[in-house]
């Protein structure tokens, strides 16, 4: 299956990647390493997991999508990402709940998740995230 997106070198296109994630990038690999770190455009209209493999042409087996949750318990908050396969129901109650020792689990608001993260609504990614974040992964 050949992808329509155009992948480029992350070093020579900075604007496609929030300036947290590119921070986190610059400090956690070497130069060498940073030329094999690709990123691509896309048209935020399919910014969804599902119409991005879609549209893009990408198997859907191998796309993923980032949620941060909001996890409470009494009056203490706390957020987490997680990282779910693309077109998976995820019951981010139940394990969520267990790993957080939280009473509710809920979709973060999104005004919340973006001034935390700096990063766009749909560009949302684990790489740059608050250092204090919990990821799960699926």
């Amino acid at each position: 299956m050949n992808s329509k997106l155009e992948f480029k070198k992350v070093t020579d296109n900075k604007d496609l990647v929030s300036k947290s994630t590119y921070a986190c990038i610059d400090n956690l690999f070497s130069e060498e390493e940073k030329d094999d770190i690709l990123v691509a455009e896309i048209n935020s209209e399919y910014m969804d997991g599902i119409k991005l493999c879609e549209h893009y042409n990408i198997d859907i087996k191998i796309g993923v999508n980032c949620l941060i949750v909001e996890c409470k318990r009494g009056e203490n908050k706390s957020y987490a990402a997680l990282l779910v396969p693309t077109g998976y129901k995820y019951n981010m109650s139940s394990t969520v709940r267990k790993y957080t020792n939280s009473r509710m689990v809920s979709v973060a608001p999104l005004d919340y998740v973006l001034e935390q993260t700096k990063m766009e609504y749909g560009s949302i990614n684990p790489i740059g995230l608050p250092q204090e974040s919990n990821v799960f992964i699926q």
